[in-house]
């Protein structure tokens, strides 16, 4: 996409996209991000601390921490999904984030059905 100079070319999150699509696309009910290694959001980064848990409920009150690999992910990673999630639940739309790796949590989600994973308020 275009950017300011001095750079030639950005690039254009998923996450972003997926804020334009739940706000500007009518009667969006539900948006659900499918993350992979995780069940949801956690306390603090999977794989980098043994206490991390599962946050079910995610606002932006929640106290979390996480970590960004600029080199890995170039796009903003958890913290920009996260913005972007509580940027459209804020306009009434249901947003959880989920575990890409059990189909069946994220159909349960999209039925508004209990699933494991993060709501966001």
């Amino acid at each position: 996409v275009e950017c300011d100079a001095p750079q030639l070319f950005g690039i254009l999150s998923g996450d972003d996209l997926s804020y334009r699509i739940a706000t500007e696309i009518p009667n969006v009910e539900n948006m659900i991000f499918v993350i992979g290694g995780a069940d949801g959001i956690m306390s603090s980064p999977p794989g980098l601390m043994k206490e991390s848990v599962l946050i079910p409920n995610l606002s932006r009150n929640t106290i979390f921490s996480d970590y960004h690999d600029s080199s890995l992910d170039v796009t903003g990673g958890i913290s920009l999904k996260i913005e972007r999630a509580l940027m459209i639940a804020s306009t009434g739309i249901s947003t959880s984030i989920i575990s890409g790796e059990y189909p069946k949590r994220i159909i349960a989600a999209s039925k508004n059905e209990e699933f494991i994973g993060t709501i966001v308020c």
